[in-house]
C-alpha cells in the first residue's frame, strides 16, 4: 500500500469518527468531552516535550582595572578641552600650544593630562556580542574601572594616588567593577525568556586585565572571585537579586607591570616600597586561574615601584603563568606616556660643596663620585647617535615659557651658585639629564599582550593600526618581531641585538628614576615642591622585587 492510499483511509476512517460523535446524544457528549479534553492535554505534553530545551546561558565578562591615576575618561576630556581652551591662544601667538597644554595638565590634575594605558586600549578592543551556537547563548560584555587616585570628571584623590587606599584606592576599584559587573548581568537577564528569570547563569568567564595597582587590583578580584558564593562578587549579585552562576571561571589574567604600593596608616604601614599591602589581597591561585601573564619592566628601579612579582621565593612560577621582563619602565609597558616628551631629570639629590672649595667644585670628591656616575650612565647607552634634539634651557626643570631653540641631548655635572651671606656664596652640583622621548613604545607590550590574551580565548579585536594611539613606528616593528619570536619560542626574558637595545634606550625608553620636585599650581601660579622626591631610585640601582606569597 503505498503513501496517498494509506492517507486516504487515514481521512476515511476520520471523517466516520466524526460522524459518529456528531450523532451522539447530548448526554453521551458531555460525559466523552472530559476524555477528550485529557487526551488533548496530554498530547499538548508530549509536544512541549518534543521542543528543544532552553539554551544555556554563558556570559564572558572583560574586567579592566586601569593604573594609579589613569582614567580613560578624563583623558578623552582633557583631550578635548585641549582643544578648545589652547587652539585660540596658539593661533593668536600669546601662548605656546606646549605651555598651554602643561598648564592645563597642572590645573586639571594628571588623570586628565596622562595618555591612554594599555589597559584602556585593550578595553577598547574586548568584544561585546551575543552568540548562539549549539544550544548555547554566549553574552560578551566589558567593564572598565578607572585607576586609583581618579574619579571620573571630578578632580583627583591625591589621598587614595598616595597610599592606594580610601574612597579612590583599589579595593573601591574592585567595588565598582563588581557593581557594574551586576548592572550588566542584569541587562542580560533583562532580555532572558521569563522562564529563565529564576535560574542561575550556567556559566560566568571572567578576563581580567590590569596595570600598576590596577594590576594589584585585578589580582584582589581573582582573590575575591574564587572566594565563591563567600566572596564580594557574590556579595554584589546577590544584592541585585541574582544567584550565583553554575560555574564561574578565570580564564586569563593579563598584567601590565603589578605595583601595589599600599599604605596604610591605620595599620601601621607607613612605607610604599615594603612588601605589606593589606587589605589587598595579591595571590593568584594557579589552580584557579587559566593562564596568567605578567608583563615588567626591565630597567624601572624606583624605590616607590617595588614589583609584585607572580613569582614564588624560589624562582619558579606555575605551568599556567608566565611572566616577561621587557626593556623600559613601568609606563613604557603599561602605557601612558604622551607621544613626545621633553625629559629634563635631575639624576642625583643636590651635593653641596664644602665651603673651603667653593672656588674649585671639580676637584672635589662630591664633583668626582657624580662624574662617575654620568659615565656609568653613559656607557649604559642613554646619550647617543639614536638621540633627538631637545629644547635647550640652562635653568633646571624649566617651564614651557623659558625654553630655548633645540640642541643636543645632554649628561652632564650641573654647578649651581646661589647668593649666601658667606664671602663666596653657596654651590650645590647635580646630575642632569635632558632629553627627548618618545612614547611609542609602549604599543609593543600592548601587542605582546594582545597575542598572548587572544591565544588564551580572550574576545579581543585586531588593533587598529589606523588610530592615532595605536600607530607603531616603522622601526619598532623589527624590535616588536623580535620579542614576539623570541617570547613564542618560550624565553621570558627577550634580549635585542646592541643596535636595537641602543636605539630604544636613547629615543623610547624614558628614565623614570630621579629626584625631581613635584610641580603642581599655587593660587594659579605654577609652583615646584623641592623637599618631596617620590621617584626616587633604589640606592642599589637594583628594583626592589618582591614574590608572591600564598595568603597574602
Amino acid at each position: 500500500m503505498n503513501y496517498r492510499q494509506c492517507q486516504r483511509q487515514e481521512q476515511a476512517a476520520q471523517g466516520s469518527e466524526d460522524d459518529h460523535r456528531l450523532s451522539l446524544p447530548l448526554g453521551a457528549s458531555a460525559l466523552v468531552a472530559p476524555v477528550l479534553m485529557s487526551a488533548s492535554a496530554a498530547e499538548g505534553a508530549k509536544a512541549d516535550s518534543s521542543r528543544e530545551p532552553s539554551p544555556e546561558i554563558h556570559l564572558e565578562v572583560g574586567l579592566f582595572t586601569d593604573g594609579t591615576m589613569n582614567n580613560a575618561a578624563n583623558t578623552q576630556a582633557f583631550k578635548e578641552q585641549l582643544e578648545r581652551e589652547c587652539l585660540i591662544p596658539y593661533e593668536n601667538n600669546t601662548i605656546s600650544r606646549e605651555e598651554c597644554e602643561w598648564r592645563m595638565g597642572l590645573m586639571m590634575g594628571d588623570s586628565y593630562a596622562n595618555a591612554p594605558s594599555n589597559v584602556a586600549k585593550l578595553w577598547d578592543l574586548y568584544v561585546e556580542e551575543v552568540k548562539e551556537v549549539e544550544g548555547t547563548s554566549t553574552y560578551r560584555r566589558k567593564i572598565y574601572a578607572p585607576g586609583a587616585g581618579t574619579k571620573t570628571g571630578d578632580d583627583d584623590v591625591l589621598y587614595s594616588a598616595a597610599t592606594g587606599l580610601g574612597e579612590a584606592g583599589v579595593i573601591a576599584q574592585v567595588d565598582y567593577a563588581f557593581s557594574q559587573l551586576t548592572s550588566r548581568v542584569k541587562e542580560v537577564l533583562h532580555d532572558l525568556p521569563a522562564d529563565r528569570l529564576d535560574k542561575p547563569i550556567d556559566k560566568l568567564t571572567l578576563d581580567l586585565f590590569g596595570f600598576s595597582r590596577g594590576a594589584a587590583a585585578a589580582r584582589h578580584t581573582a582573590h575575591e572571585i574564587n572566594q565563591g558564593e563567600n566572596g564580594l562578587l557574590a556579595q554584589a549579585l546577590a544584592d541585585g537579586g541574582i544567584l550565583w552562576p553554575k560555574t564561574v571561571e578565570i580564564r586569563f589574567v593579563g598584567l601590565f607591570d603589578s605595583v601595589a604600593a599600599i599604605v596604610n596608616p591605620a595599620a601601621g604601614d607607613l612605607l610604599a616600597h615594603n612588601s605589606r599591602n593589606h587589605p589587598v589581597k595579591l595571590y593568584l591561585n594557579p589552580d584557579k586561574v587559566g593562564h596568567a601573564v605578567h608583563l615588567t619592566a626591565a630597567h624601572e628601579h624606583r624605590r616607590n615601584f617595588a614589583l609584585n612579582s607572580l613569582q614564588s621565593r624560589d624562582g619558579s612560577l606555575p605551568a599556567n603563568f608566565r611572566e616577561i621582563s621587557l626593556p623600559g619602565v613601568h609606563s613604557d609597558i603599561g602605557g601612558g606616556y604622551g607621544d613626545s616628551q621633553r625629559e629634563d631629570v635631575l639624576l642625583s639629590p643636590l651635593l653641596q660643596v664644602p665651603r673651603d672649595r667653593v672656588r674649585w667644585p671639580d676637584k672635589t670628591l662630591q664633583w668626582d663620585n657624580l662624574e662617575a656616575r654620568r659615565k656609568q650612565i653613559e656607557a649604559e647607552g642613554w646619550i647617543g647617535p639614536y638621540s633627538l634634539p631637545v629644547r635647550q634651557s640652562e635653568q633646571l626643570q624649566a617651564w614651557p615659557k623659558d625654553l630655548g631653540p633645540e640642541g643636543p641631548a645632554r649628561l652632564e655635572v650641573v654647578t649651581l651658585r646661589h647668593e649666601h651671606p658667606a664671602l663666596d656664596g653657596r654651590v650645590e652640583l647635580v646630575l642632569r639629564m635632558l632629553r627627548q622621548v618618545r612614547g611609542e613604545y609602549s604599543q609593543v607590550a600592548l601587542r605582546l599582550m594582545h597575542r598572548l590574551a587572544t591565544d588564551s580565548g580572550a574576545p579581543l579585536q585586531a588593533i587598529d593600526t589606523r588610530k592615532t594611539d595605536n600607530t607603531l613606528p616603522e622601526e619598532l616593528n623589527p624590535i616588536l618581531q623580535q620579542i614576539l619570536k623570541q617570547v613564542e619560542q618560550g624565553s621570558d626574558a627577550p634580549s635585542l641585538t646592541t643596535e636595537h637595545e641602543h636605539l630604544l634606550l636613547q629615543r623610547y625608553i624614558h628614565y623614570s628614576a630621579h629626584y625631581n620636585g613635584i610641580e603642581t599650581l599655587v593660587a594659579g601660579t605654577p609652583a615646584k615642591l623641592e623637599g618631596l622626591h617620590p621617584h626616587a631610585p633604589v640606592l642599589s640601582g637594583e628594583r626592589l622585587v618582591y614574590p608572591q606569597t600564598e595568603g597574602e
